[in-house]
């Protein structure tokens, strides 16, 4: 499937980066917007899906995240649970309603046990 509008949420962070990247190689005639925290809270809903709506994306590929280091994570975590659970369930519900064609949702490897022999499986989740 050919992409032609593309929004890549956390696009300008570690892992974002390399993944336009390689969207741009893949799909150099598709325009990827990669939507900034200064242009575009994704804890805000309505401005979510007023941003997405008017981009009209087709594919929508989201990493971004609260990120916080491991110290504050461990002090807040409800915090962390709570606007990032509140950050995907918007991005998705935008892509929803600006009917994109394809959703791709980028977790964390933060999520395995901290000593775990790779490559990791999905099962491994449950053994820490």
């Amino acid at each position: 499937m050919s992409y032609q509008r593309i929004i890549v949420t956390g696009g300008g962070g570690f892992l974002g980066k390399y993944v336009v990247e390689e969207l741009k190689n893949n799909y150099p005639d598709a325009e990827i917007n990669v939507p900034r925290s200064a242009i575009l809270d994704l804890k805000d809903r309505a401005a979510s899906i007023s941003y997405f709506k008017n981009f009209n994306p087709d594919l929508v590929i989201a990493i971004a995240a609260r990120l916080g280091g491991i110290g504050d994570n461990m002090k807040y975590p409800a915090n962390y649970f709570y606007e990032n659970i509140t950050i995907g369930v918007n991005t998705i519900d935008a892509a929803r309603l600006s009917c994109a064609k394809k959703i791709v949702n980028i977790g964390t490897v933060c999520s395995y046990p901290k000593i775990l022999d790779a490559p990791f499986k999905e099962e491994d989740l449950w053994n820490g």
